[in-house]
């Protein structure tokens, strides 16, 4: 009877490379694009939780321990969490919870301190780039984020394909993730904070073009802004 009273959690690796499909999201393996990130999660748990039901709500790995924390009624960790307790959402009892931004970094640069994106509610903030192409990653090469000089704001509800940049049309957003990532760097260790200062400095100066890029033709030159291992060329 123990699978009756048991609750287990499946997800995923995050990312596909080029031989799995990322659908209707924006980059892949080693972005901080969604293709990058999202991931499903199933939750199974036959006297707790309703079957069938489907929740549209965003959440991230980092909830998992706060959430069994709850769950089993421990006392909540002493040290600060990013995450959140998000019981409410696996019982259905609410539809979204209210949460700071949600800090995308970068694995492949500055030994993944490097901050490069902001989610908060559908909305999705994103304040630096690496160097080259976006969508391919190689943990061996060395790469430097920059700084966008005008950062780029997408709605995850209506664009999850991130293609269309509104931060010109919805300004107070931009600022106000702009705070809330702000605030939350003072709160992070040192090397972090001090990646993120020097990554304010580091402005772009070209970026990549809006909407999804296709895997590259190893017959035709590269773009300037792209970059591509050797080993996939």
């Amino acid at each position: 009877g123990l699978l009756q009273d048991t609750l287990l959690l499946f997800t995923s690796d995050h990312g596909p490379w080029y031989q799995g499909s990322a659908a209707n999201l924006r980059g892949r393996k080693m972005s901080t694009f969604e293709g990058g990130f999202r991931v499903p999660l199933i939750a199974h748990w036959p006297s707790g939780l309703r079957p069938g039901h489907v929740s549209h709500a965003w959440a991230s790995s980092l909830d998992v321990l706060p959430t069994l924390v709850s769950l089993c009624g421990l006392a909540p960790s002493p040290n600060p969490l990013d995450g959140i307790d998000i019981s409410a959402l696996l019982f259905g009892q609410q539809s979204e919870l209210p949460r700071k931004a949600l800090l995308y970094f970068t694995p492949l640069s500055h030994d993944g301190a490097d901050l490069h994106c902001a989610r908060k509610g559908d909305w999705k903030l994103r304040m630096a780039q690496l160097d080259g192409e976006m969508y391919i990653g190689d943990r061996t090469s060395g790469h430097t984020s920059y700084w966008l000089q005008h950062p780029e704001l997408y709605n995850l509800a209506s664009g999850p394909g991130e293609s269309y940049d509104v931060a010109k049309q919805h300004p107070e957003i931009v600022e106000e993730i702009l705070a809330d990532a702000n605030a939350q760097m003072q709160t992070m260790p040192d090397d972090v904070r001090r990646s993120y200062a020097e990554l304010q400095q580091n402005l772009a100066r070209i970026t990549t073009p809006p909407a999804a890029a296709p895997r590259p033709n190893s017959n035709a030159p590269l773009q300037p802004w792209a970059w591509e291992p050797e080993d996939r060329r």
